[in-house]
């Protein structure tokens, strides 16, 4: 019987392999799993162990009986014991795993060597991996020393740990495991020729460096000529501008000039209608290169637009200050203006006036101006300005001049809105401004009389008012003299509107 006692079979006139299978290390109903590295069919228990000699890499077994020990009997063969995976015995009916003292556990075997337990002396074996030896490995082979390379002549060897390299001797060669190959420098990219601005030409051992066409230099350092800065390229003279590029340069007519760069004529733009001066109201003139535009008689402007500027001159007035605002849209700009309201039966005249444009969607048109330091012209008794006046008194079109004024806006423009502001404020901010369609399309003067004649001291109200309109405040009014009741609240007056013709106490 082979188990529980020590066995050995003969593989070399010094290579005998003793296994032991002691009782301590038998374990019935247990299972060593994760391990297999075979699984052989045998009669018995002890061929089952004979086969873990012949395997030198086996150092236990699980050996399954069956469950009547009349079938057939399987082995398998583990490359670990139970000792070092204790975690992986397991326990399996009909199995009895059979261990052996592991002397390879603690891997004595140095450099990536292989053990096999039960061989030596030391009761293990390492089987070297290449350019190893030693019983455990430990020892490097100098292939180098003992002349065991291939490197010929054109090399030289160096050893390595466990291998070694071979050099060739000439720069510009390199090893390719049996001979040393001219390296193609160009072809490797491993040349130092200028990037991108050289040619490299490989040679045996070696390589040669020129400059590209439109580079000079020594091959490994290369700079662009500049042909346009030296005057060596053919563009057209005069008409094309010469652009450097790298190695080479580009040609490019001029603005006004036509062709390849090399050749350029000049364009026609007015011939060939291709310039962009203002169609219809101007005359083309061609130049050399270019093209000028003249404004036509009757028209004025850069030549490029060429316009008549509505209500800019007396023989082209506009009806009001909206619709300069509706012509002008964007480009409309606070200034004199001269208006000529065309309402039926109402005579009318040119007069200059002032519109102000506060915003895209709102054009102002100054109607009058009231100065404390004035002769109170509107306040006389007659309200000869209120109701009668058809003449024009003072600059119509001058907002920040502080002196009573009436333009005949106040009684030709009609709106929707009034605001009151400073003359010594150059945007114009609403000191009041009326809202909620307060003028509903009438004129102020129209706004003001439609609530009776109340000339020469008339009384036109009891303690109360005969209209009002929403207002809000705003700008400079709690400084400004006349507003400081603005925020008061009452039957005459309310913080967000303003009465018409009203009467106190």
């Amino acid at each position: 019987m082979f188990a529980e006692h020590v066995a050995s079979i003969r593989v070399a006139s010094d290579q005998c392999r003793i296994l032991a299978f002691p009782a301590t290390l038998s374990f019935a109903g247990e299972r060593l799993i994760n391990h297999t590295i075979a699984n052989i069919s045998v009669i018995d228990r002890d061929t089952c162990k004979y086969c873990c000699y012949l395997n030198y890499n086996c150092v236990s077994v699980n050996f399954y009986f069956g469950e009547n020990e009349a079938e057939a009997h399987n082995c398998e063969l583990n490359n670990s014991t139970a000792k070092e995976y204790d975690e992986d015995l397991v326990k399996e009916a009909n199995y009895v795993y059979y261990g052996t003292k592991n002397f390879c556990a603690q891997s004595p075997c140095k450099n990536s060597g292989t053990c096999q337990s039960g061989f030596t002396r030391k009761q293990y074996r390492c089987l070297c991996a290449s350019g190893f030896t030693g019983h455990d490995c430990e020892i490097d082979i100098d292939e180098c020393v003992l002349n065991s390379h291939d490197s010929g002549e054109d090399a030289s060897c160096i050893n390595t740990e466990g291998s070694y390299n071979c050099f060739c001797n000439n720069p510009g060669f390199r090893w390719d495991g049996r001979e040393c190959k001219d390296i193609d420098e160009c072809l490797s990219n491993a040349h130092t020729c200028s990037k991108h601005s050289a040619t490299c030409t490989n040679t045996e051992g070696s390589f040669n460096c020129s400059c590209n066409p439109g580079f000079t230099g020594d091959g490994h350092n290369c700079q662009d000529i500049d042909e346009c800065a030296k005057n060596i390229h053919n563009c057209s003279k005069n008409n094309a501008t010469c652009f450097n590029s790298m190695g080479s340069f580009n040609c490019s007519c001029n603005a006004g000039f036509r062709g390849d760069g090399y050749n350029c004529s000049d364009i026609d733009e007015c011939a060939e209608n291709i310039h962009n001066c203002s169609k219809n109201n101007t005359t083309c003139t061609n130049s050399k290169g270019s093209f000028n535009c003249f404004c036509n008689p009757g028209f004025r402007g850069d030549g490029y637009n060429c316009t008549v500027r509505l209500a800019s001159i007396p023989e082209m007035p506009a009806e009001s200050c909206g619709e300069i605002k509706a012509s002008e849209q964007a480009m409309a700009a606070s200034g004199k203006y001269w208006l000529e309201p065309r309402e039926k039966n109402v005579k009318s005249k040119k007069f200059l006036g002032y519109c102000d444009m506060v915003s895209l969607d709102q054009a102002w048109t100054l109607l009058a101006r009231f100065s404390n330091s004035d002769t109170k012209n509107w306040m006389i008794d007659s309200g000869y300005w209120w109701y009668d006046s058809t003449e024009a008194a003072g600059d119509t079109a001058d907002p920040s001049y502080n002196a009573d004024m009436i333009s005949p806006a106040f009684w030709l423009i009609s709106g929707s809105e009034l605001k009151i502001t400073r003359s010594d404020d150059s945007r114009h901010t609403p000191l009041l401004q009326k809202t909620a369609n307060c003028l509903s399309g009438l004129t102020f003067r129209s706004k003001i009389t439609s609530y009776g004649d109340f000339r020469n001291g008339s009384v036109w109200s009891d303690k109360k008012c005969l209209g009002k309109c929403k207002v809000r405040y705003g700008g400079q009014y709690l400084t400004t003299e006349g507003f400081g009741q603005a925020s008061c609240s009452g039957d005459l007056q309310a913080a967000d509107e303003v009465g018409f013709w009203c009467d106190w106490d």
